[in-house]
């Protein structure tokens, strides 16, 4: 893409904005990459200018474009961010640094699709303090993906995967279903080739007659809302991408795409109806009796995110039925009702109504809404904790030992107090000595429970969590049987004097009933104490409890849970 296209794409999309600015960005981004070549051989400021031109679908402000021609220039350039904020201003600068933080975000190949993949989503919301940071890096890398090709084979796959598990989750998130779609398509090419090639061609035959199917469900619809007298902004017929059919079809465990029968829909677009403030969705409901009464609708098919909307802000009716087809097509067809307003909301998500200024709190979740910030350890490993946590609470949630043998703590390669508190996307590591040991005054500083019970434990001579100890065999804490301070982890033997109660060992003492504690309501598989009451029961903790630090220390034995 030349920068004289880029100019008149915006000058008939956004006559508004001032295009001597883009002008500025563009002669400032030439200079900066005077000489860089991407991988496909081009020059690199043709990057820069196509996630412009792919961010104008969603109507972006002055400073979006700016910071979407400038956004690399940090990170592959001699030019600083200060340079960026003396000629652009602070919230152009604002954006592009945003920018660079979301590079942090890196699947790793160990990370799995769940849990793991979650937290690097969260990670990326996190990290963007305002909604235009993550539209910007979202049209990156959809460019990045259409020239992945050009990429080492070596890290093509990795880029792939993150783009599936992170990027267009995060799309999806936001309701931003046309990057959603194409980042998924782009990422089943690369990770599913066998798959993506097998489906493309079965496509490729089918989809001409898909369109005259489309074509004639469509003129169907038209006729019958034209009929009843009832105005609308568009009806049309489209395909689903080939990852939603593709995943369809594994759900279903499909062989061929010609069993799922919604492979294509028609969507009836009718005119906001806003009354005092509000909008209406009475026509909405009457356009889909008018269908429920022309068709047979399918049972258990019906739909209504207009009621109930998605998390994301989509809103829509959803219906099946049979009979549109006529002679032409039998199967059932999927018809969507929505108003204008919910289309562009469905198209482009937040985007459609966000306010540029007010960032994330009025569109998207950011970290302060979770209430928790997400670090990363030296080896690029994503740890979650509660928001204002220190260098101390992510040393115990590493290992107790760690905690234990902490001397100092260094984030982003800087030496820091222990009371600092960690921000999210920061690089944590842990300086520990053998000879290195907690102090107390650490318990005042630690913010999560777990943390301040392992460094009350630790005066109090109280056993510790079992960690690092093969788990085929049962675990137990040894019973402190010779006055002696003995808090040794170790494998349950044989001939261990222990009895089994409620699926608790405790050491061998006489038959005290066991119960289960209220306080901290302790569950498999978290680690336990058992505690002799003064009543002589075995009140059974988690060696988290808050309560054990008032209880009186020589009371305690060693229990573990049975597997």
């Amino acid at each position: 893409m030349t920068y004289s296209t880029l100019k008149n794409l915006i000058l008939s999309k956004r006559p508004d904005i001032a295009i001597f600015e883009i002008a500025r960005a563009y002669e400032f981004a030439k200079k900066a990459h005077m000489g860089q070549k991407r991988f496909s051989g081009e020059a690199y400021v043709e990057h820069p200018l196509q996630v412009a031109q792919i961010l104008l679908g969603l109507n972006p402000d002055l400073a979006t474009l700016q910071a979407s021609i400038l956004h690399d220039i940090p990170e592959n350039t001699d030019v600083s961010l200060f340079d960026i904020e003396k000629e652009f201003g602070r919230e152009v600068a604002i954006l592009v640094e945003g920018v660079a933080k979301l590079s942090l975000v890196k699947i790793r190949p160990e990370d799995n699709e769940n849990a793991e993949a979650e937290r690097w989503r969260r990670l990326f919301l996190a990290l963007a303090k305002d909604v235009r940071i993550v539209l910007i890096k979202l049209a990156d890398r959809i460019h990045n993906m259409r020239t992945l090709e050009f990429v080492p084979a070596e890290k093509r796959e990795r880029i792939a995967r993150e783009t599936l598990l992170v990027y267009s989750a995060v799309a999806s998130r936001l309701g931003i279903y046309s990057f959603k779609s194409e980042l998924e398509d782009l990422a089943f090419f690369y990770l599913y080739p066998k798959e993506f090639s097998a489906l493309s061609g079965q496509l490729a035959e089918y989809r001409k007659k898909s369109k005259e199917c489309m074509a004639y469900a469509t003129s169907q619809v038209k006729k019958l809302l034209k009929k009843e007298g009832i105005p609308f902004k568009d009806v049309q017929g489209r395909m689903k991408h080939l990852f939603s059919i593709f995943q369809k079809m594994e759900k279903k465990d499909a062989q061929s795409f010609e069993s799922i029968y919604d492979v294509f829909a028609v969507r009836i677009v009718l005119p906001d109806l806003p009354a005092e403030g509000k909008e209406k969705f009475a026509h909405i409901y009457h356009v889909l009796s008018l269908l429920h009464g022309a068709y047979e609708p399918l049972p258990d098919r019906l739909k209504d995110y207009i009621a109930v909307p998605k998390q994301n802000g989509y809103q829509s009716l959803h219906t099946t039925v049979l009979g549109v087809g006529g002679d032409v097509y039998a199967e059932p067809t999927e018809i969507q009702i929505r108003t204008l307003g919910m289309h562009e909301q469905a198209e482009i998500g937040v985007a459609s109504h966000w306010s540029y200024k007010l960032g994330l709190k009025k569109g998207a979740s950011s970290d302060e809404e979770d209430d928790q910030v997400f670090v990363l350890t030296p080896k690029k490993a994503l740890m979650e904790l509660p928001r204002g946590a220190t260098p101390i609470d992510f040393a115990y949630s590493v290992h107790t030992e760690v905690g234990n043998k902490m001397v100092g703590a260094r984030v982003n390669g800087k030496v820091v107090p222990l009371e600092y508190e960690l921000k999210s996307g920061e690089v944590v590591e842990i300086i520990t000595r053998n000879n290195g040991k907690p102090s107390q005054y650490w318990e005042s500083i630690a913010k999560t429970s777990s943390a301040r019970n392992k460094i009350r434990n630790y005066f109090k001579g109280l056993p510790d969590a079992v960690e690092n100890i093969d788990d085929k065999k049962d675990l137990v804490l040894l019973e402190n049987t010779s006055g002696k301070k003995k808090n040794k982890v170790v494998a349950l033997e044989e001939d261990s004097p222990l009895r089994l109660v409620k699926k608790v060992i405790v050491s061998g003492l006489p038959d005290l009933p066991v119960t289960l504690s209220a306080c901290c309501k302790p569950r498999p598989p978290s680690p336990i104490v058992a505690y002799v009451t003064r009543g002589h029961f075995l009140r059974i903790h988690r060696l988290s409890c808050r309560c054990l630090a008032h209880l009186d220390g020589d009371r305690f034995i060693s229990a573990g849970w049975k597997k």
